[in-house]
């Protein structure tokens, strides 16, 4: 809960990943929702910049792969990305430092390879908050 939590919101697709994961352990739909109800962070609390949990972080010069039909335009995250100094690559290869798609549980040739290679596949929010986390970092 904790790192659906980092960003001070549970969005969507975090809620129905929460959803998914409690139902395979046989939890209650109900018992998600009082938890998250329970854990999520009060007015004046501490919000952590980055997730709780791992060391994953992307820096500039980093390359970036876009796969799948997003919200925005292609060219519009290319620009982000590389005004974020990132570098916007076509194709999944060894050196990509990370996959946004536009549905990360997708069985695309980009996504798998991705996959294949131990390379981090994130939903377009996952990527803007990564991005967040950049430039808190360059304070």
């Amino acid at each position: 809960m904790q790192v659906a939590w980092a960003d001070g919101v549970i969005s969507e697709d975090e809620s129905s990943d929460l959803r998914m994961v409690a139902r395979l352990l046989g939890i209650r739909a109900e018992e998600v929702d009082v938890l998250m109800a329970e854990t999520a962070p009060t007015a004046g609390s501490p919000q952590p910049v980055q997730p709780v949990v791992g060391t994953f972080a992307l820096s500039p010069g980093d390359l970036v792969v876009f796969t799948g039909e997003m919200s925005h335009p292609r060219c519009e995250w290319d620009a982000i990305a590389a005004g974020s100094g990132l570098v916007p690559h076509g194709a999944v290869t060894k050196m990509v430092k990370l996959v946004v798609a536009a549905d990360p549980d997708s069985f695309s040739g980009k996504a798998r390879k991705a996959r294949d290679y131990g390379i981090p596949v994130v939903t377009e929010d996952g990527f803007a908050r990564m991005l967040t986390g950049m430039e808190a970092r360059a304070r």
